[in-house]
């Protein structure tokens, strides 16, 4: 109802901010997972640049294409000892923040099961979308700064790879390059992963209306990637196109940063990208 929607910027902002912020837990190696947006103040107030280097890592693709599969394979990709340097993973999931924001403002909704449960998740996706469209048109991008304002700081490590596994609309992009220019990122990686109707299938996909929203379609026509990974076949071969295609990109942001450590701007002023 219009009378529902007007206090839905405020909802978000409570629902932000219920309960602590949940504990860095390992993946693997120097690797952990964040845990998205925990508090109010993150929305206003992005994190600033730090001492570490920090590198965004864009993924973008279809329902079970596998992005947060890509995510834990590269975490893990990133913390074989030939890599030679400390790196700091973190996921970071936009809508993860949406997930609670959306079971605050709707009763019943269990907000454990949207985590957890990928039929209980789906049965609520077109009502989220419609409510993330509400709060993103009162306060557009609140759910990326929000996500943005829970990233820690990872001391010792010579870089933080910040992992966006859910990134689905143009202004999400426009948004991330644009506090790569002001410096917030050393770099930043834009990655779509594909994966076939039939291996989507294997992995509990269905042709639904949804797969027509924005949410689904509105990168389809983005040229910007730097790597298109498909990940239709074995873990096996899929590291391998990681390994081929994604991860010497994230090296040649450790060795950038190795050359020029010794500037004090370094991790705050970005590189030249080809998009």
């Amino acid at each position: 109802s219009a009378a529902g929607s007007s206090f839905l910027p405020g909802v978000v902002l409570s629902a932000l901010a219920q309960g602590p912020a949940m504990a860095s837990t390992p993946v693997s190696g120097n690797h952990t997972a964040s845990a998205a947006p925990v508090g109010a103040r993150a929305i206003a107030a992005p994190a600033a640049a730090t001492a570490v280097p920090r590198v965004a890592v864009v993924l973008s693709g279809k329902r079970c294409c596998g992005k947060d599969f890509t995510c834990e394979r590269l975490f893990e990709l990133l913390a074989a000892p030939e890599i030679g340097a400390v790196v700091a993973a973190q996921r970071i999931a936009i809508s993860d923040g949406c997930k609670r924001s959306y079971a605050h403002a709707t009763p019943g909704v269990d907000v454990d099961r949207l985590f957890a449960d990928r039929t209980y998740k789906e049965q609520h996706r077109e009502a989220m979308i419609r409510h993330f469209r509400e709060v993103d048109t009162r306060c557009p991008g609140a759910f990326l700064d929000a996500a943005l304002g829970a990233v820690r700081d990872e001391p010792g490590a010579h870089l933080q790879v910040l992992v966006f596994t859910d990134v689905r609309r143009t202004h999400e992009v426009s948004h991330l390059r644009q506090l790569h220019a002001a410096g917030q990122f050393r770099d930043l990686w834009a990655l779509r992963v594909t994966a076939s109707i039939d291996a989507r299938r294997g992995r509990g996909w269905e042709l639904q209306p949804v797969d027509s929203l924005y949410t689904e379609t509105e990168l389809d026509d983005y040229h910007g990637w730097h790597a298109v990974v498909d990940n239709s076949s074995s873990v096996e071969e899929f590291d391998d196109r990681l390994r081929r295609m994604v991860v010497p990109l994230v090296l040649s942001s450790v060795q950038s940063c190795s050359t020029h450590m010794h500037h004090a701007t370094c991790g705050c002023v970005p590189r030249d990208l080809q998009y």
